[in-house]
């Protein structure tokens, strides 16, 4: 079988890439992949509950609703791992480490006493559909914490490349707490991934998004004097993923 021009041309610059260069290549893919398998999965309405009228061989149906416990958190994975690899174009090491553990745990620490005191987001409980756990929190959150805070400051600084620091965190502050706006209707009332205990989404939950995102990306390392080379698959994950909140909304509907 003659392999297209395209797809040799592509094999061909991958290779003569460096190795983060073949590394965000390939963490992109993987996230496109992953992400179409959840879109036809979502619009297929296919759930734990409609997988046991497919009358699958017991290890099969064992896997298959592995694949949709986990599906998710792999989602967020591959989309962080994307967003890392972004980052890693304009900055040193120390810095990407020191911005990933100060938005991970920074956003686990905070969520955590929110699931047990109900401050800063407001009354809630986490379900057990997201994957692993780590105590009462599952570990997609601080990995989506990533995603968004990272991506959306990475999109801004490349959206808005004479503004100063403040004024980008203050941007991904307001895109991240809009994300979230978005995201609400689906994780909460289609996924079940949390049960707000009042039966509706408090006004503080988006006061405390929005000084959150500003104060985690003030606090990490995100920021460079100038723009490097454009990369806009940061903002390609970022707008898959509120693709996939809104096509899993419709086909709930």
């Amino acid at each position: 079988m003659k392999i297209p021009h395209q797809v040799r041309e592509q094999w061909n610059t991958l290779r003569s890439g460096t190795p983060r260069e073949i590394f965000t290549e390939l963490a992109w893919w993987v996230f496109l992949i992953w992400t179409t398998v959840g879109l036809v999965i979502m619009a297929g309405g296919v759930s734990p509950k409609t997988i046991p009228a497919w009358n699958l061989d017991p290890a099969l149906e064992k896997a298959a609703l592995a694949c949709l416990h986990w599906g998710d958190f792999l989602f967020l994975f591959f989309g962080a791992l994307v967003v890392g690899a972004t980052a890693a174009g304009g900055m040193s090491r120390r810095d990407l480490w020191k911005s990933v553990l100060i938005i991970t745990v920074g956003s686990g620490i905070v969520e955590t006493i929110g699931t047990v005191t109900g401050f800063p987001f407001g009354s809630y409980t986490y379900m057990n559909r997201m994957g692993p756990q780590l105590g009462p929190l599952p570990l997609a959150i601080p990995t989506a914490w990533w995603l968004v805070v990272a991506g959306f400051y990475l999109t801004a600084r490349r959206l808005l490349p004479l503004a100063g620091r403040r004024t980008v965190c203050l941007a991904t502050a307001a895109s991240a707490t809009l994300f979230d706006w978005i995201m609400e209707p689906f994780a909460w009332q289609v996924r079940g991934y949390w049960t707000w205990h009042d039966g509706t989404v408090p006004p503080e939950n988006y006061a405390a998004w929005f000084a959150l995102s500003f104060i985690l990306a003030r606090l990490a390392p995100l920021h460079v004097p100038a723009p490097w080379k454009t990369d806009l698959r940061a903002a390609g994950v970022l707008l898959l993923t509120v693709l996939l909140f809104i096509i899993g909304r419709l086909a709930s509907a």
